[in-house]
């Protein structure tokens, strides 16, 4: 963990999603023989505008790049997460899918993701 505890809320983030478009922009960057890159996600809730994160905070997050290149390259997805709402209806699925316990999905997302898979303290 960094001493301002960055690295695991990227890790998170990245994860989750919302970080994954800066962290695209960074290796994109990266590629291109950027000296220095810093990011921000621009908002006007975001006051004074100042870098976010720098493309060095991503390179200790470069398992889960290369995983999600994998992923495109083999076409090997895998179900992760809850298939419908608890709280509303949802569309059609695929009956096969839907009788599968949850933690037998989440087992095989592990086995096949390792490097996307979120600490216990993340889930929730």
């Amino acid at each position: 963990m960094d001493a301002d505890g960055r690295r695991p809320v990227l890790k998170k983030k990245l994860l989750d999603g919302s970080a994954l478009q800066l962290g695209l922009y960074a290796l994109a960057a990266q590629e291109l023989d950027a000296r220095r890159i810093e990011l921000s996600l621009l908002s006007p809730l975001v006051r004074p505008l100042q870098a976010q994160i720098s493309g060095a905070d991503f390179a200790s997050e470069t398992e889960i790049f290369v995983e999600l290149a994998t992923m495109q390259r083999t076409g090997v997805f895998g179900m992760h997460g809850p298939l419908r709402s608890a709280y509303r209806f949802s569309d059609d699925y695929p009956l096969a899918t839907l009788s599968i316990d949850p933690d037998i999905l989440e087992q095989r997302w592990e086995l096949t993701h390792p490097a996307l898979v979120r600490d216990e303290e993340e889930m929730f």
